[in-house]
C-alpha cells in the first residue's frame, strides 16, 4: 500500500483505485484508509497502527453452553428481577497500583517515557468485598489475609447479615445473591450456608441457578464497580491499608443512585 502511495505521488483516492485494480483478491481499501496510512507513517514512523491488548481467561468447551443457559434462564425472569439480585465479589487491591488484570489497561502508540515509582520489595494488598442490590453498593467489607472457605464461610454467617441491616425486611426477605465459582465459594459449608440463608434464591457454581464460569461481562461489579473504584483510588498511590481502605469506602459511598442503577440495568441488555 505503501509503494502504490509512493507510486500515485501520495495521492490517496488514485491510490486506493490503483490497489484495487493491481490486487483484486484483497479487500479494497477506501482513499480514507491510505490517508490514515500515510499519516501514522509520516508522525508515528509506523506501518502498523497500535493494539490495546487484553488479557482473558481461557475458555472451556462447557463455557458457550452454560452461559446460554444462564441467559436464557435470567431474560425470562421478571424484567426488574436483576434489581433484587445482590451481585458479589471480591478483588485485591495492591499498594503498588495493580489490581484484577481485566481492569488495568495501558497502552502508547510512542514510548511515553512513563514512570511510577514502585515499591516492589514492600508491597502490600488489601482483599475487598462489596455488594450491588439496586440502587446501593453494600460494604465494603475488607478480609485479613486470604481468602478461603473458612474466612468466607465466617463471612456469610457472622458478617453479610450486618452490611444489610439498612435494607428494608421485605428487600432482604425476598432477594437472590450471585456470586461467581472461586474455591471458596464453593466449599461445601459455604453452600450449605447460602442454603439457609438463601433457600433457592442464590447464583453460583453448585447453586439453585448455576453462575456461567468466566463471565465477567455479565456481573456489574467486573464490568462497572471495580474499575470505577481503581480509576479513583489510584489517582494517588496509596500510603497504608488504612489509607486505601478510606478510600475505596469514599468511592463507594460517591456512587449516585442513577449510575448505580444504569449499570445493574445493563445487566438484562448484556
Amino acid at each position: 500500500m505503501l509503494m502504490v502511495l509512493g507510486e500515485c505521488h501520495q495521492n490517496c483516492r488514485e491510490a486506493a483505485r490503483v490497489y484495487a485494480e493491481r490486487y483484486p483478491l484483497q479487500d479494497n481499501h477506501s482513499y480514507n484508509v491510505f490517508q490514515r496510512l500515510a499519516l501514522r507513517v509520516r508522525t508515528k514512523g509506523v506501518v502498523q497502527p497500535t493494539y490495546h491488548i487484553n488479557l482473558h481467561q481461557e475458555l472451556t468447551v462447557n463455557d458457550l453452553q452454560n452461559r446460554l443457559n444462564f441467559c436464557n434462564w435470567f431474560v425470562n425472569t421478571d424484567l426488574d428481577f436483576q434489581l433484587r439480585i445482590l451481585w458479589t465479589d471480591e478483588a485485591t487491591f495492591k499498594s503498588n497500583g495493580q489490581m484484577n488484570l481485566h481492569n488495568a489497561h495501558y497502552w502508547s502508540p510512542v514510548n511515553p517515557h512513563w514512570l511510577r515509582e514502585v515499591d516492589y520489595q514492600h508491597v502490600w494488598s488489601l482483599n475487598t468485598w462489596c455488594g450491588l442490590l439496586g440502587d446501593r453498593v453494600i460494604g465494603p467489607y475488607f478480609f485479613e489475609g486470604t481468602l478461603n472457605a473458612a474466612t468466607y464461610t465466617d463471612f456469610l454467617v457472622n458478617i453479610l447479615h450486618q452490611l444489610l441491616d439498612d435494607v428494608p425486611l421485605n428487600v432482604r426477605l425476598s432477594m437472590w445473591l450471585q456470586q461467581d465459582g472461586c474455591p471458596a465459594h464453593f466449599a461445601l459449608r459455604a453452600r450449605q450456608v447460602l442454603d439457609q440463608l438463601f433457600p433457592g434464591r442464590w447464583i453460583g457454581r453448585g447453586g439453585p441457578v448455576q453462575w456461567p464460569a468466566r463471565s465477567p461481562d455479565l456481573t456489574p461489579n467486573d464490568f462497572f464497580l471495580w474499575g470505577r473504584i481503581k480509576d479513583i483510588v489510584y489517582q494517588e498511590r496509596p500510603t497504608t491499608r488504612q489509607d486505601m481502605q478510606e478510600r475505596i469506602r469514599a468511592v463507594c459511598a460517591s456512587l449516585s443512585s442513577d449510575e448505580l442503577l444504569r449499570a445493574i440495568n445493563n445487566v438484562r441488555s448484556r
